[in-house]
């Protein structure tokens, strides 16, 4: 199979598809540094192409590629992001770049995108390219949860409906996005893994929980490690599940979060209190959505609540590299070699390789059936 991964990270498609023990050529577009570095140690007989950019002056035959998939910058489609979608800015006015014949007018005009998820056009112009020539490519596209307006726009720029997976169900993560293929994927069953299935250390034992918010240069304050205090309160609880009975750490999902707090404990948004850092403890025992910011993705033994960060009696932990890496279905070590800054990085951005097995798996049956 010839396969044509956009904005390809650190590769993940290609880990995804070795999985199912699919031989491939695999042609890549990624332009970071870092995630060339961690995919060239994994994957050396990758074939580069560079920016995505100037994909007409790649050396391809179109009419090969068996396969195209891209996960296209999401930040601007997030509602956690600053929304800037594929909006530009061209002579001072704001304009929705919402078909391909706009896309290509605004960068004509020379357009100040106001996020890299315009990037998205790309793939389409990418995709009507490789449909010329080979009718009968198949492709996946990724993104995540958006507004209904932008969920619109790709699919109609991509012509199928998309399937929405929670890798909650394969994995220890709630990581929710949505699939645009040409072919059909139903859900994937509940795997039942937890949180505590995938810690580094013995669940049996005493975690080493992280300090809390500490004052640095400059009266600022950031999340450190410090190994020095154990969290001596971290009790042991019975978890039977899909046939499964053994002793689990009673740990949930949590996240730093600056709030505006009134003396009651309840949140004021639109009042002139001060910011407040706030650890959030969440139900359940699934991680949140890898992100690329550390502080968002944390877990703890306290009950579900919102507690003050710097209360002595705040407990909670930052995920090792090595964790967020088997909450994406990755192995250990697969991004090693490379600062742990980079790979958080590089690991919240990349994919959620069991879901994309899953979805793979199926093309599989679907180029089967067409044979």
């Amino acid at each position: 199979m010839n396969v044509l991964s956009l904005f390809d990270g650190i590769s993940c498609g290609r880990f995804c598809l070795d999985r199912l023990r699919e031989p491939v050529v695999y042609y890549a577009s990624e332009i970071n540094e870092p995630a060339q570095f961690v995919s060239n140690k994994n994957y050396p007989d990758i074939i580069r192409l560079g920016d995505v950019t100037n994909w007409r002056q790649w050396p391809l035959d179109w009419s090969s590629i068996d396969l195209l998939i891209a996960g296209s910058p999401c930040q601007g489609f997030s509602t956690a992001g600053k929304a800037g979608g594929t909006k530009a800015v061209i002579d001072g006015e704001t304009h929705i770049i919402d078909s391909r014949n706009r896309y290509m007018w605004a960068k004509g005009m020379g357009a100040e995108f106001l996020s890299e998820s315009h990037l998205f056009w790309e793939f389409i112009l990418i995709l009507d390219h490789v449909k010329k020539h080979n009718p009968r490519v198949r492709f996946m596209l990724e993104n995540v949860k958006m507004s209904q307006n932008n969920m619109n726009m790709i699919t109609a720029a991509v012509g199928v409906e998309p399937v929405f997976i929670n890798s909650a169900l394969v994995s220890a993560q709630n990581r929710q996005r949505y699939y645009w293929c040409n072919w059909k994927v139903p859900q994937p069953g509940d795997t039942g893994i937890m949180l505590a299935d995938i810690l580094e250390i013995n669940p049996k034992n005493t975690v080493v929980m992280t300090d809390t918010f500490v004052n640095r240069q400059k009266g600022r304050k950031c999340l450190v490690d410090n190994f020095n205090r154990k969290a001596s309160s971290f009790s042991a609880m019975e978890y039977v599940k899909n046939g499964r009975q053994g002793d689990y750490i009673a740990i949930r999902p949590a996240a730093m979060v600056g709030r505006k707090i009134r003396q009651d404990g309840k949140r004021d948004d639109y009042s002139d209190l001060p910011i407040v850092q706030m650890l959030e403890v969440g139900e359940g025992y699934k991680a949140r959505c890898l992100s690329t910011v550390q502080k968002d993705t944390l877990y703890s033994d306290m009950e579900p609540g919102r507690y003050v960060a710097a209360d002595e009696q705040t407990r909670y932990r930052k995920f090792t590299p090595i964790e967020c890496e088997r909450l994406q279905g990755l192995p250990d070590n697969y991004t090693a070699g490379v600062s742990n800054t980079q790979r958080y990085m590089m690991i919240g951005n990349g994919w959620q390789c069991d879901t994309i097995v899953h979805i793979f798996f199926w093309l599989l049956i679907d180029m089967v059936g067409d044979k």
